[in-house]
């Protein structure tokens, strides 16, 4: 059974979830080696001795923020395992949720992005191990479970699968604000065409021969 991600086991508590927030919004600001705890304290309006008894030190509240931004995606990755239909109205219907998640969070994204991009090379086994594994390892059983019941080809990898499906969101919303100056993308400004027009792409292919 599959599960959804959670950044802790037991409840997050209102100062821990203070100091979350506050971090997150520094962190995307900034970036994370110009963000020390006494401003991360000053934000969330709490003492510096609090944040340490929530997390032992800046690099474990940096992983827990993360996590936390990750949450959204987790939750949609659930609802994909446990809903109803033919496998390409889950997917679509994932990847649409997916891509909305990206823009309705844009700070959290924001911050994301900018640590695989900027310090990917330095911290990427602990990101593959504390970040993103659970929920990519996640997509992938969904996708060899349709691979299982015939609803993908037999030959294709579905880990590939996975990451065509989430690079094709984080470039669209990377590249949003400039795709809609661009002539004849009339996809730009409208996330549920996006959405159906590559998945129909990714689904069924774009040449005639048969």
């Amino acid at each position: 059974m599959i599960k959804a991600a959670k950044v802790d086991e037991i409840k997050i508590s209102s100062g821990a979830q203070a100091i979350l927030i506050a971090a997150e919004k520094l962190f995307s600001m900034k970036g994370y080696e110009l963000v020390s705890i006494n401003e991360i304290a000053n934000e969330a309006g709490l003492s510096k001795a609090n944040i340490f008894h929530h997390f032992s030190n800046k690099e474990t509240l940096y992983f827990e923020v993360l996590k936390k931004a990750c949450e959204v995606t987790a939750e949609n990755m659930l609802k994909l395992h446990v809903s109803k239909g033919t496998f390409e109205k889950r997917i679509t219907s994932f990847m649409n949720a997916h891509l909305n998640s990206l823009f309705d969070n844009e700070q959290s994204t924001l911050l994301v992005l900018r640590e695989v991009q900027n310090n990917g090379s330095k911290r990427a086994r602990s990101l593959a191990q504390n970040v993103f594994g659970s929920i990519f390892h996640q997509f992938v059983n969904i996708l060899s479970i349709a691979q299982q019941n015939g609803e993908l080809k037999k030959k294709i990898d579905p880990a590939l699968v996975a990451t065509l499906l989430l690079s094709s969101n984080i470039n669209f919303f990377q590249n949003q604000s400039v795709l809609k100056h661009m002539p004849r993308v009339e996809f730009s400004e409208n996330i549920d065409l996006y959405v159906k027009q590559s998945m129909d792409i990714f689904l069924n292919g774009i040449s005639n021969d048969s």
